[in-house]
């Protein structure tokens, strides 16, 4: 396997989830394209090329987990856990989108959801 490049002096590093440029993204989301909804949603959380909104973000990982997106449907459970971006804290909703992210093979969300049933 080749080594991954690091980026050059003053650029930023390129996210993981970062599958296509964001403006790329943008107009695939409104077409409904799950990957580009999830895309959209990372940049809104993480004020990626876009300021940063939770509401925003919540809103795009609806959509595509909705699409059976399993990435989307972890995120959503976390903004569902912590109440970020969503009319309220949802545990109930938010256990449910980790079970089915991890019904799709998420690891993180199997574990998430482990942990979840101790708390």
């Amino acid at each position: 396997m080749a080594p991954v490049a690091k980026p050059a002096a003053g650029e930023k590093e390129v996210p993981e989830w970062l599958t296509m440029a964001p403006n790329q993204a943008w107009f695939k989301a409104k077409q409904g394209d799950k990957e580009a909804q999830y895309v959209m949603a990372c940049c809104y959380l993480h004020g990626y090329s876009q300021e940063q909104s939770f509401k925003q973000a919540a809103s795009l990982f609806a959509l595509a987990a909705n699409s059976g997106h399993p990435d989307a449907q972890y995120h959503l459970a976390l903004l569902l856990f912590q109440g970020n971006g969503v009319p309220r804290l949802d545990e109930s909703q938010a256990c449910g989108w980790l079970r089915k992210a991890a019904s799709l093979g998420h690891a993180e969300a199997m574990l998430k959801l482990g942990l979840a049933h101790f708390e």
